[in-house]
């Protein structure tokens, strides 16, 4: 988990950079010998951290639900699955650049276009 923490703080610092993929729940890393991934599973609410090596096997992985374990996922949240979700809140901002398009929009806000339809 001191993984799933320091690349949370990596990316929050910004100096990790994540992309999206098809699915809209799971963000990746790659670095220059290994990868990250982060899934969020929205039907039973837990998040998966997978370490890959450079050939995109799976060599480690860490599944947190809110709770103790799968079968008691509704109490409160334990400080690995606050990790994992810290961790996907921040690699998902990374890999859809929300903070540049917000940032974008108020700039937009500032300085608006007559051309825009609205």
């Amino acid at each position: 988990m001191e993984l799933a923490a320091k690349a949370a703080d990596r990316t929050l610092a910004g100096t990790m950079n994540w992309k999206e993929t098809d699915d809209p729940d799971l963000f990746l890393y790659a670095g220059s010998r290994t990868s990250l991934a982060i899934d969020y599973y929205p039907m039973d609410k837990h998040y998966e951290f997978r370490v890959l090596n450079d050939r995109g096997t799976v060599v480690e992985r860490f599944s947190r639900w809110p709770g103790p374990d799968e079968n008691a996922p509704w109490i409160e949240p334990t400080p690995e699955y606050l990790t994992l979700q810290r961790l996907h809140d921040a690699a998902r901002r990374s890999a859809l650049r929300i903070d540049d398009i917000i940032e974008q929009a108020f700039l937009d806000l500032d300085h608006p276009d007559d051309g825009l339809p609205f």
